[in-house]
């Protein structure tokens, strides 16, 4: 009985390591340096953040201080990079503590190739979902008009020459 008690433990505790890294089907996923995330954009880039960690983290941006977005822990936000390059360091935030801290170690991202709402009018750096689940963020998104899975990387060229 003790026994299979421990085996049920050990298996759900995987299962909840390994759901921590999840990254939704169809978003690829992108490596990130040590210390903090650079991204030059692409034409239509929805980058999705996903906190891996049980403590808030906040996206530290000195050259745009309104990217500066803090997550909560386990949630997911979208940003969408038109056209501009962006750089954050990852700050763990806990009662009265501050820190920075390795991005690769709290943070995982991807890229989903979608296209835009025609209705969508800005040439800047936007975040569109903050602190929600992947499942909301997506049917969000869907809703405001943006097509995924839809789009290829050859037609995206198209468009940008």
């Amino acid at each position: 009985m003790f026994k299979k008690l421990q085996v049920m433990v050990l298996l759900l505790c995987s299962t909840y390591i390994h759901a921590k890294e999840y990254l939704p089907k169809g978003c690829q996923a992108i490596a990130l340096e040590d210390k903090q995330i650079h991204f030059a954009s692409k034409p239509q880039q929805l980058l999705f953040f996903h906190n891996i960690t049980e403590s808030e983290i906040w996206l530290a941006n000195r050259e745009t201080p309104k990217l500066t977005i803090g997550l909560q822990a386990s949630s997911w936000n979208v940003l969408y990079m038109p056209i501009q390059e962006a750089t954050w360091r990852c700050i763990q935030s806990q009662k009265g503590h501050e820190q920075q801290v390795s991005c690769k170690d709290v943070m995982a991202v991807c890229e989903w190739l979608a296209e835009a709402p025609k209705s969508l009018q800005t040439k800047n750096n936007l975040w569109l979902v903050e602190n929600q689940s992947i499942t909301f963020a997506k049917a969000y998104l869907q809703r405001m008009g943006w097509l995924f899975d839809k789009v290829s990387t050859k037609s995206l060229k198209q468009k940008t020459t």
